[in-house]
């Protein structure tokens, strides 16, 4: 699968206001990472004229090349009128969510080395399954006590639950209780339920929730929890580019591969959280214990 990388040139002289006149989208190779490096700088401001031919010359890059899938540097993937611009033309910018979502156990038991009820029990909210998710399934489904499944949509998990069941022995619950599946909930992972859904369930007020999608926000005002937004990771030099974010880089490596080749990758590299992110950022160790 084919990943170009974007950054911003690290000139700030009359040759990138040259290069800038003509739109000049320059490339470079890391090893074999493709990079285009924009004729705009960091301390670039983005007006809509800007904005706009630039990304007009980079769309025609993008498809000349059929690429789908892009990463941007940590500068540009701030800049939301470019980014906007690339959406509205289908253009995928990796964003950390599915290297996230892969490694959603790895996080969990980053959390029960400070937790005293060690793997006991596990939440999963989720409406769609996708082949990482089934397979995050079953991986968790054998490492803890006892896995709740609350969905929309009971009949897609059927034939996991069928498979736990009938294949290794293993018993999940799956419902959709508003009032009753996420009250007693201490660790939840969110899947793939948005801001809206989630707060129409009755949540546990101390609950963990690691949160592998859109980023969320729980109105209840006595929540007393704690939402897991993001990890930083162990990663080796070998798999870091200047002014990149390291995850998202690694993300583009393993990413749409399936769990167990992701498994194999994330060993062979020495791969793993090195802190978790909450809403105010890093949460400490001492949060978790409590």
């Amino acid at each position: 699968m084919k990943i170009i990388y974007i950054k911003e040139s690290e000139e700030n002289n009359w040759k990138l206001k040259f290069k800038r006149l003509f739109n000049k989208i320059e490339e470079c190779n890391i090893e074999d990472k493709k990079i285009y490096i924009l004729p705009v700088c960091k301390e670039t401001k983005f007006t809509k004229y800007l904005t706009r031919k630039i990304s007009n010359g980079l769309l025609k890059k993008i498809y000349n090349e059929n690429i789908e899938n892009i990463v941007l540097s940590e500068v540009l993937n701030t800049n939301k009128l470019l980014k906007n611009k690339l959406y509205d033309n289908n253009i995928n910018i990796l964003n950390g969510r599915f290297l996230y979502k892969a490694l959603s156990y790895n996080v969990l038991e980053y959390i029960y080395k400070y937790k005293k009820d060690k793997f006991n029990e596990v939440t999963i909210l989720i409406n769609d399954l996708n082949n990482i998710d089934i397979q995050n399934i079953i991986l968790i489904s054998t490492k803890v006590k006892r896995v709740n499944i609350v969905t929309n949509h009971i009949e897609k998990f059927k034939e996991i639950d069928n498979y736990l069941y009938n294949k290794l022995g293993i018993l999940i619950n799956i419902s959709n209780n508003k009032q009753k599946s996420l009250s007693k909930s201490t660790i939840i992972i969110n899947y793939d339920f948005p801001e809206e859904l989630i707060n129409s369930y009755v949540i546990n007020t101390n609950a963990i929730i690691i949160n592998t999608y859109e980023e969320i926000k729980i109105r209840c005002m006595r929540f007393n929890g704690i939402i897991i937004n993001d990890f930083i990771l162990n990663i080796p030099l070998k798999h870091q580019i200047k002014g990149f974010k390291n995850e998202i880089i690694y993300e583009s490596l393993i990413y749409k591969k399936d769990l167990n080749e992701i498994i194999k990758c994330i060993v062979r590299d020495d791969i793993y959280v090195k802190k978790i992110i909450g809403t105010n950022g890093i949460i400490s160790e001492n949060e978790l214990v409590k």
